[in-house]
């Protein structure tokens, strides 16, 4: 049964914190702190590809980054997902990630 005194929907953590350190990551390496990816998920001690997949989430859309702050994002769409794949087409996002128009 739903609590009928949560009137705020359930945010995905995982998701949101992931967006916050993909900005962060690129704002280090825009900022000149770490030359590149490589320098640093050395720093960081995670693996280049890791710090790829995840900087990668800065290209997701507005729209979709509002939906999973509202906590409205589609069902299964998860960091997992996203981490696969992401289109640079913000159109071709909503298609494969079945967000409606």
């Amino acid at each position: 049964s739903e609590d009928a005194g949560n009137l705020t929907e359930p945010v995905d953590i995982a998701v949101l914190n992931s967006i916050a350190r993909a900005r962060r990551w690129q704002q280090y390496i825009d900022e000149g702190r770490f030359r590149n990816m490589q320098e640093l998920a050395d720093k960081l001690k995670f693996n280049r590809s890791y710090v790829a997949r995840i900087i990668r989430l800065n290209n997701l859309s507005p729209k979709i980054v509002r939906l999973f702050l509202a906590g409205k994002a589609p069902e299964g769409l998860s960091l997992t997902k996203l981490l696969q794949h992401i289109p640079e087409d913000w159109n071709e996002q909503d298609v494969e990630f079945g967000v409606a128009g």
